[in-house]
């Protein structure tokens, strides 16, 4: 796990809490680290652990908490000098979701052991996208839909709305499998 999503998790606080609340976090949860580098490769089970204390610290469902960091990942890794790279990924929001798994292999020279999920398109109409999702982390799909929904309004100036039509878990492989209907105005051409 890059420290780029721990240090997207700190900004969520410095944005919405206060440090002293995100310090309370890592203390309560036993993490030692206190500055986390973006290309740093930590435990996979520390963000997790983050999320957990971070809820019980804040009496905030976990995954209300997912899915504001990903909200405001958008904004974020914008800071970090990211933003012409999600502007050029499709001139259309349709684009974009059909080449999602190109941003990630675009990071692999930055993030050489990034392990992303995996998309694909399964179907397109005039109301929308339905994109299979695949992914070896369990509990990030808040996180995904908060970023998915302010990506598409910051960038594409277009309000999305994202739902799970189905989950299942693979287990011989531990992968989650799910389909997320995204519902938005196509405009075919």
């Amino acid at each position: 796990m890059y420290g780029l999503l721990i240090e997207g998790l700190q900004n969520y606080f410095l944005e919405r809490h206060s440090i002293e609340l995100w310090e309370k976090v890592l203390t309560t949860s036993g993490c030692q680290i206190k500055q986390f580098e973006m290309r740093r490769v930590y435990d996979e089970g520390l963000l997790p652990k983050l999320y957990a204390t971070a809820s019980r610290v804040l009496n905030i469902p976990e995954d209300d908490i997912k899915h504001e960091t990903g909200r405001l990942f958008v904004a974020f890794v914008a800071s970090k000098g990211y933003q012409n790279l999600l502007s050029v990924l499709g001139r259309e929001l349709r684009d974009f979701l059909n080449g999602l798994d190109n941003l990630h292999e675009f990071l692999r020279d930055t993030f050489p052991k990034i392990r992303p999920p995996s998309f694909f398109c399964v179907n397109e109409s005039g109301s929308g996208i339905t994109i299979e999702y695949r992914s070896q982390r369990q509990g990030f799909v808040p996180f995904f839909i908060g970023w998915m929904e302010e990506m598409s309004k910051v960038i594409y100036n277009t309000e999305m709305k994202i739902t799970v039509s189905s989950l299942c878990n693979i287990t011989v492989s531990s992968i989650l499998h799910m389909e997320m209907v995204y519902t938005f105005n196509l405009n075919l051409h």
